[in-house]
């Protein structure tokens, strides 16, 4: 066993002590007790005293810890809070139901390397061009769930597959048959297709690479965006009504069910630690020792997305698309025809006319109006999270160069449990801990992207271009927002945002499509923008001691102090 080997299953260790530590200090940190959050608020004292006995809450703290994790580990996860439910089963059976729904992506992904590779013996090798293909280019740029919203709509009114809106559109038992399976499965496999296709041609001369490297590439590339996929399966989940982890940890982060929701954080973590463990063998792979370099063939360079110039055609579409949303922005008022909380009660599911441009919701409001609200909610706070997760990362970064040697192994065994965890879990985790606090959602956002904004701010770019790629950061925001607002786990203030009029869309999409497609719309020029700004390429630059994209410290060599090098926002 090699060197990398050891310290591999070393930070792997280490991780998964580390978020055993979080899932079990999670109710410690929130505003109310543990007993509360476990579920003991009977008048009598027998559940509560149950539940003290149960999780050892009479104890000293090492020896709570010692009990959870035992019952963890022994399958004894209580009950859910609000139902009589055992969480043990109720994760068991939604693990599998997600598992199913992952192979069949996975054997949609293979049956497009099957047919990507016969193509490729037929299709010409011409150079590719310096730029991004067009339909990878949208493939990365459109936020996903917005889609499955639209492909959903399609289902439901326009292709009229289904007779009645409150039906789920898919049921359990639907789970093996391929007709219905098909949509969310090509859904899935988009990106990674995506990414396949990618890597399955020599950047210089555009021949087909063979399987064995393709898929080498394919597992470097595809492993910084795994937690993204994960995250957009459990929002397709949701949004289809399809049983399975998604729906599962959604439902109890909306109600603080703790056991429940302690549940669905151990099992997206098996469920990431296992895809990442074969994502980062395939990625570890070597050709045999029977391979002569005559059969070998070119070697492929770590990317096979030509570098942009430092300002681009796209980059400036992408400046002028941020300037006129924030222009939009400030001068809402004057642009709306009517003021968006007006309710017209005689106007109710207008569509589109003389007098509302967009048409009208179910309580008479326009559409045009509500939209263009939804701009003045967003886009200043997606840019105020951007600004301040610039300037305090800038300060980290600074003064990274002056922390002391014996700091170092702290920071990287942070860095390895804030790894082992997906991106969007170390969010919703910031979140419920501040959510009694004003602007909670802001802070987690600014709390939860901060990571990825010293990473952005300590590559070795010029100036320009690193402050320019804090746009991502920004798109990373604003997608969160949205969908924290769509997903409704923060109360409708009063002014319209774009995630609740893409959920009240959902709902009353077949009297006025422009309820779904107007939000769905500006969220795609924002979003394109944001994305174009900071020209995101597919993978971020890793070391080659760690091809699976965790946290490495680098030194520099000439006693130089070391920096953090981490995988940086996912592009999705």
């Amino acid at each position: 066993m090699s060197m990398w080997h050891v310290q591999y299953w070393r930070d792997k260790l280490l991780g998964c002590f580390g978020v055993t530590l979080v899932i079990f200090a999670l109710p410690y940190l929130m505003k109310a007790g543990p007993l509360e959050l476990y579920g003991g608020w009977d008048e009598d004292g027998q559940r509560q005293r149950r539940l003290i006995a149960f999780y050892g809450l009479d104890r000293s703290l090492p020896e709570q810890y010692g009990t959870w994790l035992y019952r963890m580990i022994s399958g004894q996860w209580g009950d859910s809070r609000f139902y009589n439910r055992s969480v043990w089963r109720d994760a068991q059976r939604a693990m599998g139901q997600t598992t199913v729904l992952i192979g069949w992506t996975l054997l949609v992904i293979a049956c497009w390397i099957w047919l990507w590779t016969l193509l490729s013996r037929f299709l010409p090798a011409t150079p590719q061009a310096r730029r991004y293909p067009a339909g990878l280019l949208w493939i990365l740029v459109v936020p996903y769930f917005v889609v499955v919203i639209l492909i959903r709509d399609l289902l439901l009114w326009r292709f009229g597959l289904l007779s009645m809106a409150h039906m789920p559109a898919f049921v359990p038992w639907y789970l093996f048959n391929p007709v219905y399976m098909a949509v969310p499965a090509l859904l899935l496999a988009l990106v990674p297709c995506a990414v396949w296709t990618i890597g399955s041609r020599q950047p210089g001369s555009g021949k087909p690479v063979e399987i064995g490297k393709s898929m080498v590439h394919f597992c470097r590339r595809f492993r910084p965006l795994l937690a993204g996929m994960l995250f957009e399966l459990f929002l397709l989940e949701q949004i289809l009504s399809m049983p399975g982890l998604g729906r599962m940890g959604i439902a109890a982060l909306k109600r603080r069910d703790i056991p429940m929701l302690q549940g669905f954080i151990l099992c997206t973590i098996i469920l990431y630690l296992i895809l990442g463990l074969l994502l980062d063998w395939g990625a570890k792979r070597r050709r045999g020792p029977h391979a002569t370099r005559a059969t070998a063939g070119p070697a492929v360079t770590p990317s096979t997305i030509p570098h942009w110039p430092m300002f681009h055609k796209r980059r400036y579409q992408g400046i002028l698309g941020l300037l006129l949303l924030l222009a939009i922005a400030i001068w809402t008022p004057q642009l709306s025809p009517y003021d968006p909380s007006e309710i017209h009660s005689d106007d109710q599911l207008l569509r589109i006319g003389y007098r509302y441009f967009l048409g009208t919701d179910f309580l008479g409001r326009d559409v045009l109006s509500r939209t263009l609200g939804g701009c003045r909610a967003e886009i200043p706070r997606s840019w105020l999270i951007m600004i301040l997760a610039g300037s305090i990362g800038g300060v980290i970064v600074y003064l990274g160069r002056y922390l002391p040697r014996w700091l170092w192994p702290m920071i990287r065994a942070c860095a390895t449990v804030y790894h082992t965890l997906p991106s969007f879990l170390v969010v919703f985790f910031i979140f419920l801990i501040v959510d009694p606090l004003p602007w909670s959602l802001e802070i987690s956002l600014l709390l939860g992207l901060l990571p990825s904004t010293v990473y952005l701010l300590s590559r070795r770019r010029p100036l320009v271009e690193r402050l320019l790629s804090l746009a991502r950061i920004g798109g990373e925001a604003l997608l969160l927002l949205v969908i924290f607002h769509f997903l409704n786990f923060v109360p409708d203030v009063a002014n319209p945002t774009w995630g609740s009029e893409l959920r009240m869309g959902m709902t009353y999409s077949q009297n006025n499509a422009w309820l779904l497609v107007g939000p769905a719309l500006a969220l795609l020029w924002a979003h394109y923008s944001f994305y174009m700004t900071g020209l995101a390429r597919m993978v971020p630059t890793m070391h080659r001691s760690d091809p699976s994209g965790h946290a490495t410290l680098k030194g520099h060599g000439g006693g130089a102090r070391p920096t953090i090098a981490q995988s940086g926002p996912s592009p999705r």
